[in-house]
């Protein structure tokens, strides 16, 4: 649930870092110019505020390009059988911004839906390099995502500003790349208009979305500048564009940047919801770095971590809070190692944690398990690795070592299916309702069970 906005503002500060001080809105490589002598008007009488806007923020401003794997029916070709599928690469187009000098980047959640492939470009004024990014967290229902590049750091990263004390009919300016068509286009591209109104609501029955509390702009928002900032004239990112309403003129929509804050900290750079992997650990509210709790059986638990224990270091770096701690993991993916440095009272020591699935955090959570995969009778298999005190799984009888052959759904008394990875059984539980029923199939040595498992 969105906290309000004077968290958010709190946040800010320690966050992220601003690549500019203050009242500063001109790029680090720009300067003034002179006019020329005949009086024609120079850089100086021209570059107007909007100009600083687009020089200040501008190098922040990434042109994103995803690839897609589609399947396509065939039904006309007359050298391809009829009703064949194949498939095929499908191209998305949109834009995003770095929020922090780590190469940090947020965009809308739809630019990088289902993508197998993400390319991200600046403006080619300000690096002609191409980019390979990750995406390490998405909140659909809000439509963000954060992306994350490597290369040397640090990137130039907007500055924040804040969405609570917007004055409607202020110059808002929106930098994305409208109508991109591929890499070569990547030029950003600059509308600008008012502030139209706040707190707007937009329903999308086409898409299935429903959006809250958006900020409205007649700044021309047009196909590829969505997940682009909205700035407004101190250079400060007051938005992130998502949606045009394509039965009106004129019209745009943001996400105001104060909840864009809270879902960052809250959902996005929360190791806890991570998509890549589970760690297994929990932190204590506030700046520092304790472990408030451990997940038995977990990742963390499996190194020897335990409550009270202070992360220090991640990966030879030291860390002073559980946001620096994020910033280092979150680009991880399950069975990775890593190296925490820990203390425990008056002693360091280092902590070596084999990061685990994602699939199986949700697993505990809705069957009370975790599950690794393993060949048993010739066929993939799953073998219950950690229990959940209490859970689900323990009061039916799972043991730690078992192994899951199949499972189903009732009533049929038959048609077990095989799952071979924690994915698989994730994808399957997800289809199946809080308190519905999944029928499972056990071995224990030479011995096999049935069963039957209500889950959360």
């Amino acid at each position: 649930m969105y906290l309000g906005l004077g968290i958010a503002r709190a946040l800010v500060p320690s966050l992220f870092f601003f690549a500019l001080p203050p009242g500063d809105t001109r790029a680090p490589d720009s300067r003034p110019a002179q006019g020329d002598q005949d009086g024609d008007p120079g850089e100086g009488e021209r570059a107007t505020p909007v100009v600083r806007v687009v020089l200040a923020a501008r190098p922040a401003v990434v042109h994103i390009r995803t690839t897609r794997t589609v399947e396509r029916t065939i039904a006309d070709w007359g050298w391809f059988p009829r009703g064949r599928t194949m498939e095929e690469a499908d191209h998305l187009e949109g834009s995003g911004v770095v929020i922090d000098p780590m190469g940090y980047i947020v965009t809308n959640e739809h630019v990088v839906r289902g993508a197998a492939r993400i390319v991200v470009r600046f403006d080619r004024q300000d690096d002609p390099r191409e980019h390979s990014a990750t995406a390490v967290g998405v909140d659909r229902e809000n439509d963000l995502a954060l992306l994350k590049i490597d290369g040397p750091q640090p990137f130039h990263a907007v500055r924040l500003g804040r969405s609570d004390d917007l004055l409607i009919g202020e110059t808002v300016v929106a930098i994305g790349n409208a109508l991109g068509e591929g890499l070569n286009a990547h030029a950003s591209t600059v509308s600008a208009g008012i502030l139209s109104a706040v707190d707007r609501e937009l329903h999308l029955p086409a898409e299935g979305r429903s959006y809250r509390g958006l900020l409205q702009t007649d700044a021309a928002i047009n196909p590829g500048n969505s997940g682009g900032p909205l700035l407004n004239l101190r250079g400060e990112l007051i938005g992130i564009n998502t949606a045009i309403l394509p039965q009106a003129q004129g019209i745009g929509f943001a996400i105001p940047v104060d909840r864009v804050l809270d879902i960052l900290h809250r959902n996005l750079f929360d190791l806890d919801r991570s998509t890549r992997f589970w760690l297994g650990m929990k932190f204590e509210e506030g700046e520092g770095t304790t472990v408030a709790s451990v997940e038995p059986g977990g990742p963390a638990a499996l190194a020897g971590i335990e409550a009270g224990d202070r992360v220090v270091g991640a990966g030879g770096t030291s860390v002073t809070s559980t946001l620096e701690l994020s910033k280092r993991l979150l680009p991880r993916s399950a069975g990775e190692r890593i190296q925490l440095r820990l203390r425990r009272g008056d002693k360091e020591w280092t902590a070596s944690v084999i990061l685990g699935s994602a699939a199986n955090r949700y697993l505990r959570e809705r069957l009370g398990c975790s599950v690794e995969p393993i060949r048993a009778r010739g066929e993939g298999a799953l073998r219950v690795a950690g229990l959940v005190p209490k859970s689900r799984a323990e009061k039916v009888g799972f043991k730690t070592g078992d192994l899951l052959l199949g499972v189903g759904l009732p009533p049929r008394s038959g048609g077990m299916t095989a799952v071979a990875t924690p994915e698989d059984l994730a994808s399957l539980l997800q289809g199946i309702p809080p308190k519905g029923v999944l029928r499972v199939w056990l071995a224990r040595g030479e011995e096999e069970y049935f069963g039957e498992v209500v889950l959360r």
